[in-house]
């Protein structure tokens, strides 16, 4: 697969954290357009996936890279943000911008769909930086306002913050 963007996901997060709001938005904005190209690309040499993928990249960009409090190289910090991805048929951005975050190497890509691949045509948790395995739509919603609620029991309970 051929990719413009070389660099590892912790190259690409301090190319963002050096970058003053108009600069950075630039870069964010070129991130999701290379993206989209790799996604698109690696569908078309797969021959598979749905091209509904690249109109998530964006959304995926601006949350992962500025928006959300991730650590990457601590996939299961207690206190980081969780996303569940509701449209399934958008794994294939999703992991390639996981991929340059940082969560798993980029070359693991080229396994997308693959038989015993964990980067399968939904998102799929045994894939490191995904939360929660989807593909029905409604999982957006449903699957965090249960998480939601059994935090508000847990502290109900404890009095701590769970």
């Amino acid at each position: 697969m051929n990719t413009a963007i070389e660099c590892s996901g912790v190259q690409s997060r301090r190319m963002l954290e050096d970058r003053h709001p108009p600069g950075k938005a630039a870069l964010m904005q070129y991130f999701a357009q290379q993206f989209r190209t790799e996604v698109l690309d690696l569908l078309h040499e797969k021959g598979t996936g749905h091209w509904g993928a690249a109109s998530a990249a964006e959304l995926l960009v601006a949350l992962f890279f500025d928006a959300m409090n991730v650590r990457p190289e601590e996939p299961g910090w207690p206190e980081r943000d969780r996303l569940v991805v509701s449209k399934g048929h958008a794994s294939a951005m999703l992991y390639t911008v996981l991929a340059h975050g940082g969560y798993f190497p980029a070359a693991e890509l080229s396994t997308f769909r693959q038989l015993n691949s964990r980067l399968q045509g939904h998102p799929c948790m045994h894939t490191t930086g995904v939360e929660m395995s989807t593909g029905s739509l409604g999982h957006g919603t449903s699957v965090p306002s249960a998480w939601r609620s059994q935090s508000a029991a847990c502290a109900a309970v404890t009095g701590l913050t769970c």
